[in-house]
């Protein structure tokens, strides 16, 4: 079950900007509600959309249907300025304008359109709070408003135009503070959204409820379910994405609250390792970010027209950034508590754009792994490639909120 939900999955994410809405309409008389989980990335942000009347189907490869993601970066634009699209694709025409709590009005451009202004990105930046950011609150409207559009333009169907959202969100686990969580509530409890330029009207939506959970507690709820496993008693849970590692242990299924931080390592500090590496070796300037990332998937980075092999220096640097994980989760996380121990743990689950192989088939899971081994050789370690994050919010918002099975 879980290799042909993550298939589908993972051609929705690559299709998803290439759907065609040249022709978008709302229908202001029609309501939806819908059960939202969203990952708010530094790079991409990636939302499940669950209409309130799947829930009852036991196919949930019914539930996850409605599925997108949309780059992070964004770019202000004044409201009133002219950008012109070059194709009728989703990729080509991401400029929306929107209204949060019937304040000031906002325009966006994202993908193709974030070239044709020159102004400074806005992005997550990982030393500050996400739930604090603005940032972060734009990415979930523009989420939503672009995952209903792409749902509907693929039905050829009107838009809803009065949206209700029962949401939850991924924060890293020193995020997840009560306060900072009822202020997020208050601050996106409505908006209106339209598409510039393509959209006969706009959408409103409500925000009915609002829940936040960490990464990887999402990631594992999702991943058990869909492998059809249970939970095992002992768990510890890494979620290392482009801008740190969200650590949390389950016991029992339920995370230990003294562990909640996260970790300062994770893929961009793992590609500035390669670039000062390869720039030690071979002089010259650091590599772009873009370079790197390739390189990191294709093991050789660009020189003028040709292809230089740094695969030996990429698995160097994945080898150091395994041994700082391995060493950071062991004084900074394990012994904050005393109910597990590196020897304990059952499993260790890893996921998060730092453990993809490459093509060149290595992955900092694999001398992380050894490591781990070395001091309990019955735990296993896992590496889940596909992100499961926006379903696990839903799964886990359910259980809670509506099941009331939670523990």
């Amino acid at each position: 079950m879980i290799e042909s939900i993550s298939k589908s999955i993972a051609d929705d994410s690559e299709s998803m900007l290439m759907t065609n809405i040249s022709n978008i309409k709302v229908d202001t008389e029609r309501e939806e509600t819908f059960y939202c989980g969203i990952d708010c990335g530094s790079t991409q942000t990636r939302i499940i959309l669950v209409p309130e009347s799947k829930v009852a189907n036991p196919d949930l490869e019914e539930w996850f249907k409605i599925y997108a993601v949309i780059p992070s970066k964004s770019k202000n634009v004044e409201i009133y300025q002219k950008l012109k699209p070059r194709s009728n694709l989703l990729f080509d025409n991401m400029d929306s304008v929107f209204t949060i709590n019937a304040g000031q009005s906002v325009r966006l451009v994202r993908g193709a359109k974030i070239n044709d202004v020159e102004i400074a990105e806005k992005e997550l930046i990982a030393s500050s709070k996400k739930v604090t950011s603005e940032t972060l609150r734009y990415n979930i409207v523009d989420a939503i408003g672009y995952n209903l559009v792409q749902h509907y333009a693929k039905l050829e169907q009107d838009i809803p135009g009065n949206i209700k959202i029962l949401l939850s969100i991924a924060l890293p686990p020193d995020d997840l503070l009560d306060k900072d969580i009822e202020v997020l509530r208050s601050q996106l409890s409505r908006f209106n959204w339209s598409l510039v330029g393509r959209m006969d009207g706009h959408i409103e939506v409500s925000i009915t409820n609002l829940a936040a959970y960490s990464e990887p507690e999402a990631q594992a709820t999702a991943y058990y379910l869909f492998a059809e496993g249970d939970v095992p008693e002992e768990v510890l849970l890494l979620e290392s994405g482009g801008r740190n590692s969200a650590p949390v242990i389950l016991v029992n299924g339920n995370p230990i609250g003294a562990v909640l931080k996260s970790i300062d390592q994770s893929g961009s500090k793992l590609l500035d390792k390669i670039g000062t590496s390869y720039v030690r070796e071979y002089g010259g300037r650091m590599p772009s970010t873009r370079h790197l990332e390739n390189a990191v998937k294709t093991g050789k980075i660009k020189t003028g027209n040709t292809y230089m092999d740094i695969t030996s220096i990429i698995k160097s640097c994945k080898d150091q950034v395994a041994e700082d994980l391995y060493q950071r989760l062991l004084s900074e996380v394990l012994s904050k508590q005393t109910v597990v121990s590196i020897e304990t743990l059952n499993e260790i689950l890893l996921s998060g754009r730092v453990f993809l192989p490459g093509d060149y088939n290595y992955s900092v899971a694999s001398k992380f792994t050894s490591l781990v081994l070395q001091a309990s050789p019955h735990t296993v370690v896992k590496v889940v490639e596909k992100n499961m994050i926006p379903q696990g919010l839903v799964l886990l918002y359910l259980y809670e909120k509506v099941f009331n099975v939670k523990e």
